[in-house]
């Protein structure tokens, strides 16, 4: 992806103007150049190098079971009462 910036400020008065290059690895160029009445034009350059971020994994406490153990029902059954089963013993 490339970047076009132009940026004006003032006291002092300088105007600056670049251009940024992001790469898929996740390392960005940058080059500007900037004018102020003083000092004339200025070059400005960057390289960015963004590491990736990790999973957080939380500290298990033991206090609750892990997701894949816990046993789910169909809505259907969490709403229906249960059938109670008599058998006569003879």
């Amino acid at each position: 992806m490339v970047s076009f910036r132009a940026v004006v400020a003032t006291d002092p008065v300088t105007g600056t103007i670049g251009i940024g290059v992001l790469l898929k690895q996740g390392i960005s160029f940058d080059a500007a150049f900037s004018y102020q009445g003083n000092l004339g034009f200025q070059p400005h350059f960057g390289i960015t190098y963004t590491l990736k971020k990790k999973k957080i994994i939380p500290y298990d406490t033991g206090l609750q079971a892990p997701e894949s153990s816990v046993e789910t029902k169909p809505a259907q059954a969490i709403n229906a009462p249960e059938k109670k089963v008599r058998r006569a013993i003879h």
